[in-house]
């Protein structure tokens, strides 16, 4: 039965690529990995000193060691930086934010993203932030800046809410905030958060950013792989009652990058975090259903792992432009993405 899901499930996305019944798509709007040390996007200080930089961090979540930050270093004890366009609507904003823990205080490192940013009205801070605050408080924050005094509060989430709970160390995590309409989704490490989504109409479009904050004072926020889709919600295909999408548990395919692309794409994947290898088979077709090049098929441990595919078949020859289906299938679900190759 497996197997008969999976064919169905690709005769399906390639109808979607020809027109026919669509599985949901995303498209890559702006993608942030500090490669070589660079920006891949524009960023603007939101205040004075709160400058994007790039710095070198070994372990960082894509391996290649750099990785970006931001310092309240002027206007402390807020830091913002900022991209994208003000109107900029229903989008998704994913970012691995290095959280600081220090149980021992409680005026610790407020740190995380911030999104539909409006900066038409000069000298007001109006946007939505998810941030970590693991200090004595050891909670996540999902906040609104409405240009009051002090931020409305739509969910703080504390404990077992946390999932794999309040880190007890320093580290990486994967903050995720989509916006469709008047409707707020928020994700922790891959995982949709008690309580969510959230009907929250007060911005309806702005920027993308990262955010620090200290009371204390100057403080940092470390980032990397930042990508924003023009997507709502992650949304799961159907694959039948078989083999579930189990994105609940963190399975999905994550947007490519770049999307269409020339020369080569990077593919990313999450595989759910219960410490158990899997076989994980990532291919990508053609539209007529014909496989034309295998990217995965091996064991793989739990987490984001990421392969390139430089727009070549089984055997190395350059394939046709045009559009692709890449599939992801484990024995928790399937996934699949459209990609576009423009030589």
């Amino acid at each position: 039965m497996r197997s008969y899901v999976w064919v169905v499930l690709v005769a399906v996305a390639v109808g979607a690529a020809l027109g026919g019944p669509a599985t949901a798509q995303v498209d890559t709007l702006y993608a942030e990995y500090f490669t070589d040390g660079g920006f891949d996007i524009t960023w603007v200080a939101a205040f004075e000193g709160d400058n994007m930089d790039v710095t070198f961090m070994a372990g960082n979540p894509s391996g290649d060691g750099w990785v970006g930050f931001i310092i309240n270093e002027i206007a402390a004890p807020v830091g913002l930086t900022y991209s994208g366009e003000d109107t900029l609507a229903d989008y998704s904003i994913e970012a691995q934010i290095y959280t600081r823990v220090d149980t021992t205080i409680s005026t610790g490192s407020y740190n995380g993203i911030l999104a539909r940013f409006d900066t038409t009205e000069a000298g007001t801070e109006l946007y939505y932030s998810m941030v970590s605050d693991f200090d004595s408080d050891r909670r996540l924050r999902l906040r609104l800046y409405d240009g009051s005094m002090f931020p409305i509060v739509i969910r703080d989430w504390v404990g077992g809410e946390i999932p794999g709970g309040a880190p007890t160390e320093d580290g990486w995590h994967k903050f995720e905030l989509a916006f469709n309409a008047d409707t707020i989704w928020a994700y922790y490490d891959d995982i949709e958060l008690p309580d969510s989504p959230f009907i929250e109409g007060t911005l309806p479009a702005g920027h993308f950013g990262v955010y620090v904050f200290n009371f204390a004072g100057t403080d940092t926020t470390y980032c990397d792989d930042i990508i924003v889709t023009a997507a709502g919600p992650p949304v799961s295909v159907d694959t039948g009652p078989d083999v579930p999408l189990d994105l609940s548990q963190g399975l999905r395919l994550l947007p490519a990058s770049p999307n269409p692309f020339v020369g080569s794409t990077k593919i990313g994947y999450v595989l759910p975090p219960d410490a158990v290898s899997r076989h994980v088979s990532l291919r990508v077709y053609n539209v007529a259903g014909q496989a034309v090049a295998t990217l995965v098929d091996q064991e793989m441990a739990p987490g984001r792992h990421y392969v390139i595919w430089d727009g070549r078949d089984h055997s190395g020859r350059s394939v046709a432009n045009g559009i692709y289906l890449v599939h992801l299938v484990t024995d928790r679900g399937v996934d699949s993405e459209k990609v576009v190759l423009v030589r």
